[in-house]
C-alpha cells in the first residue's frame, strides 16, 4: 500500500476499531500487525486471534457494557485482548504491572469490575495470588500464561515477509488464551474504608455498540490522592487515532516501537489507535531495556516511538557507541515529565526528529508533532494539533483568560478529550464551560506554540510516572515514628523527579528510608511510589494559613540552607 492510500484510512470517518481492523485484514492481510519477542501476527492472524478471544470472554460471561480489567506487561496478547474486549462492546481496564494490592482493590471495586485477568506470576511477583486477595466474590478470574520465550529473554527477529495469509480458523491454533480460575476470596483487610462505588461506566454514555459509548477507562492520581477513573468513547479514541497518525505522518509503511505500557493512555493511543488507522506495525518489548530497544530498533528498522524523558534517555546513552543503530529511527515524540533541551539536541544530532510533547490521562496528545522548527522542539512542549483547542486562564478565576505569552493555567477542549471521570463530582471540578482544567500551568504564542512551566497539582512526575504526594503523606502519616510528613519532588536531570519525604519525629526515635519504604509496600503501595530520599527536622514550614510550604522544601533540598527562613 502506498503511503498516500495510508493517509486516505487515516483521514477517514470514525469508525469502530474492529472495522478498522477487518478493513487492514482484507487490503493487506500478510502486512506484519504485531512483533514481540515470542510472535509475530500479520493483519489477518490479528483479526483471527482477535476472534478467537472475543468467543473465550463471552465464554467466560462477559456480556456488552462490563468491565474487563486486566494486569499484563506489554505482550503482545495483552493488545489482543484489548481489540477483543473492544470487539464484543465490553469496557476495556488495563492497569499496569507496578500496581499492588492496595490501588488494584480500589480500582476494580470503583469500575465494578466483573472479570480480572493477570498472568501467574511477573518478575518475581505471584500476581495469581494477590488477585485472589483483592477481587471480592463477585469478580471472576483469568489467568493468563507468559510467553516462553519472554521468560527465558530470548528475542525472536521475525520479518514480516515470512508472514502468509490466513483464515478465520486460524486462531484455533494457538490454543486458548485465557484460563478461568474462579473468583476473588476477600477484599484486604487493610484497605480505608471507600466511597460507595459509582455506577458502572456504562450508564455514562451511550449504549454499548455505539460510537459514543464507554469503551475504555484509565486511571490517574489526582491531587486529594485517590486514583480517578477517566472514561473514553470509541469516538475520543477513533479521533485520537487518525489525528495522531496524521501530524505525525505515520502510514501503513511505518514500524512503531511502542514502550508505554498498554496501561498508560500513550499506550493505548500509540501502540492501539495510530496504529491501527495508520495500518502500522507495532513492536513491543515486555519490559523497558535500553540496549535491547536499540537493538530491537536496528533489527525491525523501526521509525516512530515514543516515551518519557527516561526511555529518550536510555536510547540516546545506549546508541552513543552505535550511532548508525538508529539510522531508521524517524521520530521520537518526548512526553511525561521534564524533557532537558540538551537531551533533545543530542536525540536530533543523531538524526532522530526528537520533540517534546504535551498530553495527559484525560486528554492524550494535545500538542507536539513532527516536522517543528528546532527551537520549538528543544524550548517548548509543541504546536497544538489541529483540532484541538487551548486557553491559558488565570488560576484562580477559569473565566479569566490570560493574553498571549502570559502565564497561566493551561485548559483544553477538543474531540479526543476524554469523556470526564467515572464519579460526576470528579468531571464537574476538573471542568469550566466545556474546557478541560489541566491543573498544569503555561504560556501560549500567537503562533499556537504552548509551554508548560509548571503545575498547580501536588502530584510528582518520576520517569513519567503520576505519583501523588497526598497518597503517601497520608499512609506515612500512620507510621508510629511519624509525627508530620510532607513529601515533594526535587528535580533529576535523569528521572524528572525524585520522591523527598521530609519527617518531623515522634519522640526520640527518628524512622529511617528503609522502614519507611516498607510501611509503604506493607500497605500495598507498588515500588515506583516508594520516596528515594528521607530528610529531618524538627517541624515544617508553614504559611499563615496553617499549609506547608512546599516550595521552601524543595529549595532547602536543592541546597539553599536559607529557604525554611520565616
Amino acid at each position: 500500500m502506498t503511503a498516500a492510500r495510508a493517509h486516505v484510512i487515516a483521514d477517514a470517518a470514525i469508525v469502530h476499531g474492529r472495522t478498522l481492523l477487518q478493513r487492514w485484514a482484507r487490503l493487506r492481510p500478510q502486512h506484519a500487525a504485531l512483533k514481540s519477542p515470542t510472535i509475530t501476527l500479520s493483519f489477518a492472524q490479528l483479526l483471527a486471534r482477535v476472534d478467537g478471544v472475543s468467543d473465550e470472554l463471552k465464554a467466560l460471561a462477559v456480556q456488552p457494557g462490563d468491565v474487563v480489567a486486566f494486569q499484563l506487561p506489554n505482550w503482545a496478547e495483552a493488545f489482543v485482548l484489548y481489540h477483543a474486549v473492544l470487539a464484543i462492546d465490553a469496557i476495556a481496564l488495563p492497569l499496569l504491572p507496578a500496581l499492588r494490592e492496595r490501588d488494584l482493590a480500589y480500582m476494580l471495586q470503583e469500575t465494578q469490575a466483573s472479570l480480572f485477568i493477570t498472568p501467574r506470576t511477573w518478575r518475581g511477583v505471584d500476581h495469581a495470588a494477590m488477585a485472589r486477595r483483592v477481587c471480592g466474590p463477585g469478580v471472576r478470574l483469568a489467568l493468563m500464561q507468559e510467553p516462553q520465550e519472554t521468560r527465558a529473554q530470548q528475542p525472536q527477529a521475525t520479518g514480516s515477509g515470512a508472514l502468509q495469509a490466513t483464515g478465520p480458523n486460524e486462531a484455533q491454533t494457538y490454543g486458548p488464551l485465557l484460563h478461568a480460575t474462579g473468583r476473588g476470596e476477600a477484599r484486604l483487610q487493610t484497605m480505608p474504608p471507600r466511597p460507595v462505588p459509582p455506577a458502572k461506566p456504562t450508564t455514562h454514555g451511550a449504549a454499548p455498540g455505539s460510537l459514543d459509548a464507554v469503551c475504555s477507562v484509565i486511571f490517574t492520581s489526582g491531587t486529594s490522592g485517590r486514583p480517578k477513573a477517566v472514561l473514553y468513547s470509541h469516538r475520543n479514541l477513533g479521533i485520537e487515532g487518525r489525528e495522531m497518525a496524521l501530524v505525525d505522518r505515520t502510514t501503513a509503511d511505518d514500524v512503531l516501537f511502542v514502550p508505554p505500557a498498554i496501561g498508560h493512555v500513550s499506550g493505548i493511543s500509540f501502540g492501539i489507535c495510530m496504529a491501527l488507522h495508520a495500518g502500522a506495525t507495532v513492536c513491543l518489548l515486555p519490559e523497558w531495556l535500553p540496549d535491547r530497544a536499540v537493538a530491537l530498533i536496528e533489527r525491525e528498522r523501526c521509525t516512530w516511538t515514543a516515551g518519557a524523558t527516561p526511555f529518550l534517555q536510555g536510547l540516546v546513552r545506549a546508541a552513543a557507541s552505535r550511532p548508525d543503530a538508529l539510522a531508521s529511527l524517524r521520530v521520537f515524540r518526548c512526553g511525561g515529565a521534564s524533557v532537558p533541551p540538551e537531551l533533545i539536541r543530542q536525540a536530533r544530532a543523531l538524526g532522530v526528529d526528537a520533540y517534546r510533547s504535551y498530553g495527559l490521562s484525560e486528554h492524550p496528545t494535545v500538542a507536539g508533532r513532527a516536522g517543528q522548527p528546532d527551537h520549538v522542539c528543544t524550548h517548548a512542549d509543541g504546536i497544538i494539533h489541529p483540532l484541538i483547542e487551548v486557553h491559558i486562564v488565570d488560576p484562580a478565576d477559569a473565566s479569566r483568560e490570560r493574553p498571549f505569552g502570559e502565564e497561566g493555567e493551561i485548559v483544553t477542549r477538543g474531540p479526543d478529550c476524554s469523556l470526564g471521570y467515572l464519579r460526576a463530582t470528579d468531571t464537574a471540578s476538573s471542568r469550566h464551560n466545556g474546557w478541560l482544567l489541566t491543573g498544569d500551568l503555561g504560556t501560549l504564542s500567537t503562533d499556537g506554540v504552548l509551554r508548560v512551566t509548571g503545575r498547580k497539582k501536588d502530584i510528582i512526575i518520576r520517569k513519567g510516572e503520576n505519583i501523588s504526594a497526598r497518597e503517601l503523606e497520608d499512609v506515612l502519616a500512620d507510621h508510629p515514628a511519624v509525627a508530620e510528613v510532607s513529601v515533594v519532588g526535587v528535580p533529576d536531570a535523569e528521572r524528572g523527579e525524585l520522591v523527598c519525604c521530609v519527617v518531623v519525629p515522634r519522640g526520640d526515635s527518628a524512622p529511617d528510608l528503609p522502614t519507611l519504604c516498607r510501611h509503604l509496600l506493607d500497605r500495598g503501595l507498588p515500588t515506583y511510589k516508594l520516596p528515594e530520599r528521607l530528610a529531618l527536622l524538627p517541624h515544617l514550614p508553614i504559611n499563615a494559613g496553617g499549609k506547608v510550604r512546599k516550595p521552601a522544601l524543595q529549595a532547602w533540598l536543592a541546597g539553599d540552607p536559607t529557604a525554611l527562613d520565616d
